[in-house]
């Protein structure tokens, strides 16, 4: 059993309650808000999982027998006080979705595996206390979206430039950028303007007033096409709520780069 922050037990019993099974047979298990400071057991119980939401609680660490869950497509972390990912996360090779944002993870805390997952499409490290990343995660070669927003890059990470040509988004901003002929010549086609900080999208993701917007007009609209991003079955993620920013263009600094 875990104990939440008012003594309140996770049961299999109430796990199983929480467990809902979509339309499609996907298994998906909601334990977010729970006050829990500790990670159910009674979690690995109910699998084979495709999501599991345990968001908005105050774990500070991980088991290191995740390899049980390695049928895991969508892993939802935000909020937490996780201090690191354990080495085991490389064992999830069916992941596509790693939301990790609003925890205290530095560089340290990132394990080389993570950089090993081969279906990895989503990764959201924002919120976190993050100078560097691990060089291992150039090897991410699914990854199509990467939010690093609000942590403590003074540079762009060279796994970033190595990504780049793969990345359909990429949200860098609110970090303490110092070089930005570097960030630019690490990231942005020829030619890019420079800026306080990075947002790239795919040209093609965008309406028309939208890329008329990006290139220096006046108009501005929705930025994306809708259905683009899959989350939980509940929708509590910080990642959807961060996905209205990467949408709205009104939003969106006027350096944002389309390819």
């Amino acid at each position: 059993m875990a104990k939440g922050a008012r003594g309140k037990k996770v049961t299999l019993k109430m796990a199983r309650s929480r467990l809902q099974v979509t339309a499609d047979g996907r298994r998906c298990l909601n334990l977010s808000n729970l006050g829990l400071s500790s990670f159910p057991p009674c979690v690995f119980q109910l699998a084979p999982l495709d999501e599991l939401d345990l968001s908005r609680n105050q774990l500070r660490s991980l088991p290191v027998s995740l390899s049980v869950l390695s049928g895991l497509v969508t892993l939802d972390l935000h909020t937490n006080q996780l201090e690191a990912l354990p080495e085991d996360l490389g064992s999830l090779v069916a992941l596509e979705s790693l939301n990790v944002a609003n925890n205290l993870l530095d560089e340290s805390g990132l394990p080389a595996s993570l950089g090993t997952l081969p279906a990895l499409r989503s990764l959201n490290l924002g919120l976190n206390r993050l100078r560097h990343l691990p060089p291992a995660l150039a090897g991410l070669a699914s990854l199509r979206h990467l939010a690093l927003f609000d942590n403590l890059l003074e540079r762009v990470p060279e796994c970033v430039g190595a990504l780049r040509t793969q990345l359909d988004t990429l949200n860098l901003q609110r970090n303490p950028l110092t070089a930005q002929t570097q960030t630019h010549a690490a990231i942005a086609p020829s030619g890019a303007a420079e800026g306080e900080g990075v947002y790239l999208v795919r040209g093609e993701w965008l309406c028309p007033p939208c890329f008329r917007w990006l290139e220096g007009g006046t108009e501005a609209g929705p930025a994306y096409k809708e259905g683009r991003f899959s989350g939980m079955t509940t929708p509590n993620s910080v990642a959807i709520v961060m996905q209205h920013v990467w949408r709205n263009a009104e939003n969106a600094p006027r350096i944002a780069i389309c390819r």
